[in-house]
């Protein structure tokens, strides 16, 4: 086998570990000689497959007994080196017979972890310690800096510079970051509710448009544009009651000229004549129908079926009999 194949078969090893990572993320590997890559092939070692350490931590401080070896490797390096190491030398740290592609897949595990960084094509150093949060104030000194930034949305003028340092328009602040975080946080959730809040008025409004088309067309034309009429208020409510049907019903009744040429055009729904009428034609069609067939039937029983038919058998079973004794009697008369 070739120097290319084995080159070949090291670099598939590699994608198959990590499919995913980028290809600067690893420096090539270096040729192996003739001995090492037959040694590999008889070996057949497959990569190193370790449990993912859960939660950060500093490896400077300790490294967890649960992480690899190979893995446990690497950061010892880099500790000892106290500088950015390539992947050969990084690769000489580990346990002797580890093989490249493990190596590689190692590296990049950490790489990926956050415990380590590159630098240079092939070359990493430890990552930096992460920055220790700062403790979030006091709760009334969080409140004060909550009022103190509300004040300033509305006037900027209220921001007391002595007190509170650069007014938050300005890059160095001393608003802590959690109260900074949570304002921010604060102030989009307010602005979500009144964009929805603003979206559920502009389909109301365009519910109420479509609604004052529908009475105006009911009039026929008859109507005096103006505030009562943009007003639908009251026939909303009565909505709530009475069919759109019977509401527009009455609309044309009192308004439509070709109805009755003597109709008033519509200025205002809210004319007590009209909401009158609306009242009167709803109980008058649905209301008193309603009433009048539930009187009508008080005290009819329907009668059942069984019952009707033993009714009509009691009836005719003594007819049947007088015919049979009639019969008996005029075979035995002379």
């Amino acid at each position: 086998m070739t120097d290319t194949t084995a080159g070949a078969a090291q670099t598939e090893a590699v994608a198959a570990v990590a499919p995913e990572a980028a290809p600067e993320a690893i420096a090539p590997p270096a040729a192996p000689s003739p001995d090492e890559s037959n040694a590999a092939l008889l070996s057949a070692e497959a990569p190193e497959v370790e449990t993912e350490v859960v939660g950060s931590f500093d490896p400077r401080i300790s490294i967890p007994e649960s992480l690899g070896p190979v893995r446990r490797a690497i950061l010892e390096g880099l500790i000892d080196s106290e500088g950015p190491m390539s992947v050969s030398q990084l690769h000489a740290c580990m346990p002797p017979g580890t093989s490249r592609s493990t190596a590689e897949a190692s590296i990049l595990r950490e790489f990926r972890s956050g415990r380590i960084e590159r630098v240079a094509p092939g070359t990493y150093r430890l990552a930096p310690p992460p920055k220790p949060k700062p403790p979030p104030p006091p709760p009334d000194e969080e409140q004060m800096w909550f009022d103190a930034l509300e004040a300033w949305l509305v006037d900027s003028s209220t921001w007391d510079i002595e007190k509170l340092g650069p007014p938050p328009d300005h890059a160095d602040i001393r608003v802590p970051p959690p109260v900074k975080v949570k304002f921010v946080d604060r102030i989009r959730k307010r602005q979500e509710r009144r964009r929805e809040a603003e979206a559920a008025a502009a389909r109301r409004a365009a519910a109420d448009r479509e609604l004052r088309d529908k009475l105006i067309a009911a009039t026929g034309g008859n109507v005096i544009r103006g505030p009562g009429i943009e007003d639908v208020a009251p026939i909303k409510l009565a909505l709530e009651v009475v069919p759109l049907e019977r509401i527009l019903s009455s609309i044309r009744c009192k308004t439509d000229r070709k109805l009755y040429p003597k109709n008033e055009p519509a200025t205002s729904w809210r004319d007590p004549v009209l909401l009158k009428d609306i009242a009167e034609n709803y109980c008058r069609t649905m209301i008193v129908p309603r009433l009048v067939a539930g009187w009508s039937a008080a005290g009819r029983a329907p009668q059942k079926p069984t019952d009707a038919s033993e009714a009509r058998a009691g009836t005719q079973e003594p007819a049947a009999h007088h015919v049979a004794g009639v019969g008996r009697d005029r075979q035995l008369s002379p």
